[in-house]
C-alpha cells in the first residue's frame, strides 16, 4: 500500500499528465474553425485557442460535443487534485517558523488558482464569455507568484532535490514572459501575433502540467527515500 503521505503528490501527477492525454484527444476530435476563418476543419494547434476545445458550439458552428466534454473533464480533475497537494507540500516547509506560514499563505493562493482552473471547466467561452476570462486571468496571473514563492522555499530547503529548484524557477521564468505577451502582444490581431499568442498559451499551461508531474513525482519520491 502506498504512503498516505506520498499520495497527494502521486495524484496531482497522474491527473496532470491525465489531462495532457484528454486535451490531445480533444484537440483531435474538435470539429473546426478558428479565430481568423471558421470554415476550417479539424483543430488548428497554432491558431486555436485552449478554450476553443471547450466552447459548447465550435467557430465553424458545429456542435462541440466530444472535445468540450474531454476538456471539461481535464481541467476539471487538474484543478481538483492541486487541492491536495498545495496543502500537502506545507509539511516541508514546517520546520521554520517563518517558511510555514509563507507556504501556507501560499497554499491559499494555491486555492485560488485550482478554484480558477474548476471555474474554467464551467464556463464555457462561447456561453459565458465574461465568466471565462476572469477566471482564465486569475489562474494566469495567480502562477507567478505561486510558483515563485514554491521556488525559493525549496531553494531554502536544503533537503529537497535541487532539480525541483530548477524546475519551478523554470515555470517562473515562463509564467513571467507569457503575462508580458498577454498585455504587450502588439500583433494580437494580425495572423503572426494570433500564432504567438495561441502557441505562447499552450507552452505556459503545459509547462504548468508537466511541472507539476514532475514535482508531484519528485515530492512522492523524496518522502520514499526519507522513509529508508
Amino acid at each position: 500500500m502506498m504512503n498516505k503521505k506520498k499520495l497527494p503528490f502521486f495524484i496531482t501527477a497522474c491527473c496532470c499528465a491525465l489531462f495532457i492525454v484528454l486535451t490531445f484527444i480533444a484537440m483531435l476530435t474538435y470539429p473546426g474553425g478558428t479565430w481568423e476563418d471558421p470554415n476550417t476543419v479539424g483543430y488548428d494547434f497554432i491558431k486555436n485557442y485552449f478554450s476553443d476545445l471547450g466552447c459548447t458550439y465550435c467557430r465553424s458552428g458545429a456542435p462541440n460535443i466530444i472535445s468540450h466534454a474531454l476538456f471539461s473533464i481535464a481541467i476539471l480533475i487538474a484543478g481538483i487534485s492541486l487541492i491536495p497537494f498545495f496543502i500537502s507540500v506545507i509539511q516541508f516547509f514546517s520546520e521554520n517558523p517563518v517558511t510555514k506560514w509563507v507556504s501556507r499563505i501560499n497554499c491559499g493562493l494555491g486555492f485560488i488558482v485550482a478554484i480558477s482552473y474548476i471555474g474554467i471547466g464551467f464556463t464555457p467561452a462561447n456561453v459565458n464569455g465574461q465568466g471565462h476570462l476572469i477566471f482564465v486571468l486569475i489562474s494566469f496571473m495567480g502562477t507567478l507568484p505561486l510558483v515563485g514563492i514554491y521556488t525559493i522555499l525549496m531553494f531554502l530547503n536544503k533537503k529537497l532535490p535541487r532539480y525541483l529548484v530548477i524546475v519551478y524557477l523554470v515555470l517562473t521564468l515562463v509564467s513571467a514572459f507569457y503575462i508580458i505577451l498577454m498585455f504587450f502582444n502588439p500583433g494580437r490581431d494580425t495572423s503572426i501575433g494570433l500564432i504567438i499568442s495561441v502557441v505562447g498559451q499552450k507552452i505556459i499551461i503545459y509547462a504548468e502540467m508537466i511541472t507539476m508531474i514532475i514535482g508531484g513525482l519528485g515530492l512522492a519520491k523524496y518522502i520514499e527515500t526519507q522513509k529508508e
